[in-house]
């Protein structure tokens, strides 16, 4: 009886064992100065953003290989099944862009540009490649040029309507690069919560006020600051109907890396980068399987100059988008093999849905 219990007792030792290795939780660092990093983003195998550290650096409890990634650190993996501890972060920052701001009519801003969109755990779009934003002072308006791009995407999706490309289980929704003509800001209502160099806010959104939304984080070192946007606390279990088709969002996430002047003000001249996540669900109709949809979008600064009215018009006359061009070495490190994932794509033209 005593051997019984004995064997028992141990077995439940082994399973609590084994369920906490195989759910591990650990913080992540910088390896500098070893203060806790929000906002980093953890990606499984299959490159999707399955956790966000929060204020004090912690994620919660994950399985399996993942990729702690942040702009400006060099990616690290680890298998979540067993690691503990602190995963700390090597800075790899390159230049940033230096500012000397003219009057004059326009502002250009130059960037590098990656969009990776899924169907299913399957590359539709992959693009990458690099654009001009000039800014109007007179008119507070974007324009976006892009200049040069590599695109891979499934053959033939350009001839196919909705209804045909849901029918193949294809869904173009989301599909778009960044341009920020389009972006809308939300504001800060109220400070909820401080935490070293990271501030949490309460914000409002079509009336909706939401605890604990954006997470500004101050980069003391670099003079910058991150605007991490969770909008899934706006539009959870949300499903939007347009001619039929049902739309649901599941993850949307808007990150704004700027330089730190200003904690009121977005100007195009502040901006050093951007990353926004989206994951949600197409449905074309009621018989029609869903079809769940993945993208990640990332835009860095390269540049910024001033122009005026006559040179800003000049330029923007010029559309050629070139396809021979390097990339720099500056978007965010993540697990995704773009040789293997556009292998049975084809090359094209830069074209948006």
């Amino acid at each position: 009886m005593k051997h019984y219990l004995f064997r028992i007792a141990l077995l439940c030792v082994l399973q609590t064992f084994i369920l906490t290795q195989l759910h591990a939780q650990f913080c992540i660092v910088d390896a500098e100065d070893g203060k806790p990093l929000a906002g980093v983003y953890l990606y499984d195998e299959n490159t999707n953003c399955i956790a966000v550290s929060d204020k004090n650096g912690k994620v919660g409890k994950l399985s399996g290989k993942v990729t702690a990634s942040l702009m400006g650190y060099e990616a690290v993996t680890v298998d979540a099944s067993t690691f503990t501890g602190k995963i700390e972060l090597k800075s790899k920052w390159t230049d940033l862009p230096e500012l000397v701001v003219k009057k004059k009519d326009y502002a250009k801003m130059t960037g590098v540009f990656r969009d990776i969109f899924r169907n299913n755990g399957s590359t539709v779009i992959y693009r990458e490649g690099i654009a001009d934003y000039y800014f109007s002072k007179k008119k507070q308006k974007f324009i976006r040029r892009v200049r040069a791009c590599r695109q891979w995407e499934l053959a033939d999706i350009r001839k196919l309507s909705t209804k045909e490309l849901a029918t193949k289980g294809i869904s173009l929704w989301f599909s778009g690069s960044t341009d920020l003509s389009k972006t809308h800001f939300l504001k800060n209502t109220e400070e909820t919560g401080s935490k070293g160099d990271t501030t949490t806010y309460k914000t409002k959104y079509k009336g909706k006020e939401v605890e604990n939304a954006i997470m500004r984080i101050k980069m003391p070192k670099l003079g910058l600051m991150r605007d991490v946007t969770d909008n899934s606390k706006f539009l959870k279990n949300d499903t939007s109907k347009f001619w039929g088709s049902l739309y649901i969002t599941k993850q949307n996430i808007s990150d704004w890396t700027m330089r730190d002047e200003s904690s009121d003000t977005l100007s195009i001249s502040s901006i050093i980068a951007t990353h926004k996540i989206f994951v949600g669900d197409f449905q074309y109709d009621k018989e029609s399987e869903p079809i769940g949809i993945n993208a990640i979008k990332d835009f860095i600064v390269t540049g910024i100059e001033f122009l005026t009215d006559k040179e800003a018009k000049a330029e923007m006359k010029e559309k050629k988008i070139e396809h021979d061009f390097k990339m720099p070495d500056i978007l965010p490190e993540i697990n995704f093999n773009r040789e293997k994932e556009t292998k049975n794509l084809v090359e094209a033209d830069f074209w948006e849905h």
